[in-house]
């Protein structure tokens, strides 16, 4: 895999074109122990490769940005993690949804009151577990309807689906009611479900 690393050579001016040193991988090695390089070594971030073709890029951006993109990448990682680990995708508490003329974020559809018990933090908790083990025994034409319908960044409506899946609308509403009784009988069968 081959590494661009770019250095300001002045880290005080501007990102212009003029500005940046495009190192090879030894002369930014010897460039990093020496102590102008320690000095500035927070303020590098290595952008990964979108695929084995391209190319990885070290580039002096600065702390603060270089610790802005770390997290960002690590929140990325953990996203991609944990949708390999569990088949679910993660959706932030703050990202965006729209519904009908509105948008909001589920932070506005989830708030939960100040007053909440522990009790009902416990009960959601094991709704939350039976919902999604309920899930895993959809078939996967089941889970992509009810993913598309419900769990998606932007989800669906039974219409826009019928669109996009080339499935009648009258077969979409069907199968959506049969899903989603399915659900109900899986979440109910087990301990604890609602």
């Amino acid at each position: 895999m081959n590494t661009i690393f770019l250095v300001k050579k002045d880290p005080n001016l501007p990102n212009r074109k003029d500005n940046w040193l495009n190192m090879e991988y030894e002369d930014f090695k010897c460039f990093l122990d020496s102590k102008e390089g320690t000095q500035r070594r927070k303020s590098f971030f290595y952008l990964l490769p979108v695929d084995k073709d391209d190319y990885g890029i070290v580039v002096e951006c600065g702390e603060e940005y270089a610790q802005v993109w770390m997290r960002e990448q690590n929140r990325s990682n953990y996203i991609n993690r944990t949708l390999i680990e569990t088949g679910y995708k993660l959706v932030s508490y703050y990202s965006s949804i729209r519904r009908g003329d509105g948008s909001y974020t589920f932070e506005d559809v989830l708030s939960i009151a100040e007053e909440t018990s522990v009790e009902d933090a416990a009960t959601l908790s094991i709704q939350i577990k039976a919902l999604r083990n309920a899930l895993k025994k959809l078939t996967a034409k089941e889970m992509e309807l009810i993913s598309a319908l419900y769990l998606s960044d932007s989800p669906l409506t039974e219409d826009a689906y019928s669109a996009s899946s080339l499935i009648p609308r009258p077969t979409v509403s069907h199968r959506k009611a049969n899903a989603l009784l399915m659900l109900q009988r899986l979440i109910s069968a087990q301990d604890g479900g609602f």
